[in-house]
């Protein structure tokens, strides 16, 4: 067991912040329907979650993101649907249906390419085949690369719930608004929400 400082949890705001042996941790929850709500998508609630890393010393520490539905019920049923520089999955039963989406491998890599929030030596490791994400049962996994001391990091999750209706624009079809709503970038969520930026 190592003998470095504890993890240490602190909030301001709507902000969360955890210091382990080797990172800062910054959360930025945000609600989507604070920032985004066209008229033509119909969904019931949109979370998110921002996840801000820096490396800040040499200790090594293995650090994972889930995002993923805990205990579902019988009827129940999940599958991917991902999209351009899209990882989704959709979990649904009768009535119901909900998205979970991030950035794929290769949006990362685009990051990675000019240093936003993604150390540029992953440019290589991380694109269309290959991410630091990956699809679980009902979820997500997110395994945070080492970093070295000064390196920075990022990932996000959105998750968009809504009743199973028809499209609005084209009533013959099943409403996917939930699915538009998780396929969302960090610089598009970087221009609404203003708060770390690059």
């Amino acid at each position: 067991m190592d003998g470095g400082r504890k993890n240490v949890y602190q909030q301001q705001q709507n902000e969360f912040k955890v210091t382990t042996k080797g990172h800062d941790i910054f959360l930025q929850p945000f609600d989507l329907k604070q920032i985004w709500s066209p008229e033509t998508m119909i969904y019931e609630s949109a979370k998110g979650w921002r996840w801000f890393i820096c490396k800040t010393n040499e200790r090594t520490e293995q650090l994972t993101i889930f995002c993923k539905l805990i205990n579902p019920s019988i009827d129940t049923e999940w599958g991917t649907n991902s999209g351009e520089h899209l990882d989704a999955i959709e979990i649904e039963n009768k009535t119901q249906h909900l998205h979970i989406g991030t950035e794929d491998g290769e949006m990362m890599h685009y990051r990675a390419e000019v240093s936003n929030w993604m150390p540029e030596r992953f440019k290589k490791e991380i694109g269309f085949y290959k991410s630091f994400t990956e699809y679980i049962d009902w979820g997500f996994k997110t395994t945070i690369p080492i970093l070295n001391k000064d390196e920075k990091i990022y990932f996000h999750f959105i998750v968009a719930t809504n009743t199973i209706m028809p499209s609005k624009e084209h009533p013959n079809e099943r409403d996917i608004s939930t699915w538009f709503a998780v396929d969302h970038s960090k610089k598009w969520l970087d221009e609404r929400l203003e708060k770390y930026g690059r």
